[in-house]
């Protein structure tokens, strides 16, 4: 999907790369943290989520992420005048620090990407990418 948020393209990387404040923007998640930091653009994060908008909500499946945070800037092309594209990419991978936990359903994600360019009114233009599939416990997905 599509939108437009306000406040620059640098503010909203910085909420959006944070795995402790993903709980103020997105309703499906119910915790999770970094595990394991390589650099400025590279991390494995975990999220556990559940289905329905209220992470409350003990009846919904809960499923585990390990995820791989990539953030990538895109320039602008000459006399582009907007500045750069700035990309943050979350993909599904196995990692020792994150073994099945059987409180969950492990979840993957091929990928999830937020492609972020600042607009000429000071606003950022947010497109929103996602590929998931969640195995459920009795082999049903949703996809």
């Amino acid at each position: 999907g599509d939108a437009v948020v306000e406040g620059g393209v640098e503010g909203l990387v910085e909420v959006l790369k944070d795995p402790l404040r993903r709980q103020d923007w997105d309703q499906t998640f119910v915790e999770g943290g970094m595990l394991q930091k390589y650099d400025d653009s590279h991390s494995i994060v975990r999220f556990v989520r559940c289905q329905k908008a209220s992470s409350n909500d003990q009846e919904s499946p809960h499923w585990d992420w390990a995820l791989l945070q990539s953030h990538h800037v895109v320039p602008a092309p000459e006399g582009g005048g907007r500045g750069d594209m700035q990309v943050l990419v979350w993909q599904s991978v196995q990692h020792r620090l994150l073994p099945q936990n059987p409180k969950f359903q492990r979840g993957h994600l091929g990928f999830e990407a937020y492609l972020m360019t600042p607009t000429d009114d000071g606003k950022t233009s947010v497109t929103v990418l996602l590929q998931m599939s969640v195995q459920e416990q009795y082999g049903g997905a949703l996809v």
